[in-house]
């Protein structure tokens, strides 16, 4: 128990360990040279001074020796801790990275959807189809609702496609989500239907329960659309907050990659002639 006490005390106070050790050493040589030698072989053929200046030359050696190899292992604890703040550094540069991207994507997500309901709403066509009637002459009113109606269905088509986009781009959400894009075909389709009415001039009934499909379309667009951007947006949420690594932010976005590469796989081979 002394001698782990002593050997901690040497360890926390090296340069008192030091002061006393070379203090022993001086005493030790002024004694040994106080004492008459009893044999001529015990006889020094060195002085005091050069034999304590020959130890303290070793000496200082030895301790310039300890230094360096304390200097080093300090060294590469330093350059470990330094490369392991570099590697969070990138990481968190990286994760940064991918909450940009996704916050794109949701911006873009939510604008094409806004989009595309804007475009498919039943008020809008109706509201569209009676302004290019105004102020017209019976013969310029139709040819004026036509032009309106063929103008709002390439709105509505490209609406659609460019909402189809970013739903590729969110392939996993949309797996989850189920049938979000038959949701969106099916309020589409209605839509498209909706202007066909109207171009084609076909029958008050017919066009009345167009409306009306559409109408119910819209609601249940409306309603999947709040779960797809409330789902996405809990995804970035735990991408922002959920103090993740990259390794489980990987994880997280790997699924997505691979539902990618098999919906793409399937639809080549849905496309190969049989």
């Amino acid at each position: 128990m002394k001698n782990n006490k002593l050997t901690n005390w040497a360890h926390e106070h090296p340069v008192a360990m030091w002061a006393i050790l070379s203090v022993a050493f001086a005493i030790i040589i002024h004694v040994l040279f106080s004492i008459p030698a009893v044999n001529e072989f015990f006889v020094p053929k060195w002085s005091a001074g050069e034999i304590l200046a020959y130890s303290s030359t070793v000496a200082l050696g030895l301790l310039a020796l300890h230094q360096n190899r304390v200097f080093k292992a300090e060294n590469d604890k330093a350059q470990l801790r330094l490369e392991k703040l570099t590697a969070k550094a990138n990481e968190l540069t990286t994760i940064n990275k991918i909450i940009e991207i996704e916050s794109n994507n949701l911006f873009h997500l939510r604008k094409a959807l806004d989009d595309f309901s804007s475009a498919c709403d039943p008020i809008q066509i109706t509201t569209c189809f009676a302004n290019s009637q105004k102020n017209a002459t019976p013969d310029q009113a139709m040819l004026l609702a036509m032009s309106a109606m063929a103008n709002q269905e390439k709105i509505i088509d490209d609406s659609f496609f460019a909402l189809a986009r970013e739903l590729r781009t969110n392939t996993k959400t949309i797996i989850k989500m189920g049938n979000a894009f038959d949701v969106c075909m099916y309020y589409y389709y209605a839509a498209a239907k909706n202007v066909t009415c109207a171009l084609r001039d076909k029958p008050r009934y017919e066009c009345k329960t167009e409306s009306d499909n559409l109408q119910k379309c819209k609601l249940v667009f409306i309603s999947e659309r709040e779960r797809l951007l409330s789902h996405k947006e809990k995804m970035l949420n735990e991408l922002i907050y959920g103090n993740l690594s990259l390794d489980e932010v990987k994880n997280m976005y790997h699924k997505e990659y691979i539902a990618k590469e098999q919906i793409n796989d399937g639809q080549a081979k849905d496309a190969q002639p049989e």
